[in-house]
């Protein structure tokens, strides 16, 4: 019977345990994005390497012949900065930073370029009781600019760079859970949606619209003020 009661009476504190994100409180947040990686959905730290090769085979010969192939480095860092305007409600500011470097065949130092983003959004975020595990919702909004540049060859023969600029706009919204490590530290869930839309400096007129969602397993620090310590 002991080992019965002692499982049921952790539970008990588990779930019983007070864990309310007093007025006052400094956020910070980073995490991770499971899965889902477009540039345009950066969360928490994110890094990843690509290769891409293609071939097409000779009919003549039977043989499989290289044709065109890249290598692509890129990483994300997105931190989370907030402040708890009243219990269990923070508001806050999100800021993004993209890089993604790739190398396309022949693999030359003038066959290289790269797409690099930087942006803030500001989010509102609403926890609903105060148990260790604590469920919530959140809307977000924010803008960033994408910058492309890559080596090109003229028509003449000549290489020079070529870049463009992408100004983006974002909204959405997450709902998730929040579990209590500790009174100051949680461990987040979340499903996140998001709405962007983009304009292209070199395409007057023409616009993209789009749609990510993702999961989201990030980390939360907040720290009291020090009246309420």
């Amino acid at each position: 019977m002991k080992p019965i009661f002692f499982a049921t009476l952790f539970l008990f504190l588990v779930f019983s345990a007070k864990s309310q994100i007093e007025k006052g409180a400094f956020m910070a947040e980073g995490g991770v994005k499971l899965g889902n990686n477009s540039i345009l959905f950066p969360e928490g730290f994110d890094i990843s390497i690509r290769t891409n090769d293609e071939f097409w085979k000779d009919t003549s010969t039977g043989i499989d012949r290289y044709s065109r192939g890249s290598r692509n480095l890129g990483f994300s860092l997105s931190p989370r900065f907030g402040y708890s305007v009243f219990q269990n409600f923070v508001l806050g500011i999100d800021l993004k930073y993209v890089r993604d470097n790739f190398n396309y065949s022949p693999f030359t130092k003038r066959d290289k370029g790269y797409n690099q983003g930087k942006g803030y959004g500001f989010f509102a975020r609403k926890y609903f009781g105060s148990k260790k595990f604590t469920p919530f919702v959140e809307a977000e909004f924010g803008f960033w600019t994408l910058k492309y540049f890559d080596s090109t060859t003229s028509p003449g023969g000549g290489v020079y760079g070529r870049s463009e600029i992408d100004d983006k706009s974002y909204w959405g919204g997450a709902i998730g859970c929040s579990y209590s490590i500790c009174s100051n530290f949680k461990m987040n869930l979340l499903a996140k949606l998001q709405h962007s839309r983009e304009t292209y400096s070199n395409f007057s007129g023409y616009k993209v619209l789009s749609f990510d969602s993702a999961l989201v397993l990030s980390f939360s620090y907040f720290l009291k003020s020090k009246s309420k310590q």
